[in-house]
């Protein structure tokens, strides 16, 4: 009999890749939506008519909302959670971002409960971010672990970086708080930046963005940034094998692997010489000059990012999970791109 799994954010540029390997896998999955009719809903129900209603059902659920996912989880024997809120928007209201974003914290809280009323859960695979990692107070070659945690208060923290930290740490101070053993097990990873091919033109608002910035930039030069970046599909096979992975244990950082942005450009270029792409790095000056007039670089980003290629052990990551970073780096961008591509020029085929 198939084991059936969970998960949230289903519709969401992560979650329709887990949803994707967890069917290759032979599991049935509940794809849970706030929004049915969206691109990326759509997308299941396809796949849900390609594989037949027994094997892929989509569900509105909105993790927002309170006893949300109890019907979900009351057929389920697992739960993959990669439900997030991620779109800060522009507004002159200051508390709208950070009102936005504290959904993560709520969202997380009404999931646990939820896992707590329905016990027939063998175990809970969290998606976090590095987001919930990345420190104040360490020297910029400070080498990143699992005992790592975002130390900003919430005035001080971006807001997508303070929900995520709060969130996951909510979650862990629940279950070291279950004295009763009764919760589920929990495994809970700390991905970067997640590119690769997509499936609705929504997920290019996720951390897609980057690319398609630098590629809509037009630009000879650019900052001096550096990026660690996992292949979406890794990242969805790492989920899936934790929930048969006996080793599987705690946090796990999944940091991928490390790029500067004119690192990206050198690849794009190569392979999509239509575009044009920086070939030189700007003076840091500069770029916070340039940042003065930019609404998605903040001269806060750049004190924390600037010129700073963040280091990680991810040696734990890879003792328990087998050649966890199977696709190279630059298929992943070319990949990404050609998804971009397929978006913006209807009829071009990407690699999903």
């Amino acid at each position: 009999m198939r084991e059936t799994v969970c998960v949230t954010g289903a519709s969401g540029y992560l979650g329709t890749h887990v949803v994707a390997e967890l069917l290759s896998q032979g599991y049935r999955v509940i794809a849970s939506v706030r929004d049915v009719t969206s691109e990326g809903a759509r997308y299941l129900q396809q796949l849900a008519q390609a594989q037949g209603a027994d094997t892929l059902e989509v569900m509105r659920a909105d993790f927002t909302v309170p006893n949300s996912l109890d019907a979900a989880l009351a057929s389920s024997d697992f739960l993959i959670f990669c439900a997030a809120t991620t779109a800060l928007g522009f507004t002159s209201d200051v508390d709208v971002p950070h009102t936005h974003q504290d959904a993560n914290i709520i969202g997380t809280d009404h999931m646990l409960q939820s896992v707590k009323r329905c016990t027939g859960l063998k175990k809970v695979i969290y998606s976090s971010s590095m987001a919930a990692v990345f420190r104040s107070d360490v020297a910029d070659d400070h080498l990143y672990d699992e005992s790592d945690w975002n130390n900003d208060n919430k005035a001080n923290s971006e807001p997508y970086f303070y929900s995520k930290t709060q969130a996951e740490q909510l979650l862990k101070s629940q279950y070291e708080a279950d004295t009763s053993g009764a919760l589920p097990t929990l495994i809970r990873f700390n991905p970067s930046v997640l590119m690769g091919p997509f499936t609705a033109k929504a997920h290019q608002e996720s951390s897609i963005s980057i690319l398609r910035n630098l590629l809509d930039a037009r630009a000879s030069g650019c900052p001096r940034l550096y990026y660690s970046i996992a292949d979406v599909r890794d990242v969805a096979r790492i989920y899936v094998d934790a929930l048969r992975n006996p080793a599987a244990t705690g946090r796990y950082l999944l940091p991928g692997k490390s790029i500067s942005l004119l690192g990206i450009a050198a690849v794009v270029a190569q392979h999509f010489p239509e575009y044009k792409m920086p070939s030189r790095e700007l003076k840091d000056a500069m770029v916070y000059a340039l940042a003065v007039h930019n609404t998605g670089l903040t001269t806060a980003y750049l004190d924390k990012f600037l010129g700073i290629e963040h280091r990680f052990d991810d040696s734990k990551l890879k003792r328990d999970f087998c050649d966890p970073y199977r696709i190279e780096l630059a298929q992943t961008i070319i990949d990404s791109v050609s998804a971009i591509r397929a978006v913006a020029q209807p009829g071009v085929k990407s690699a999903v």
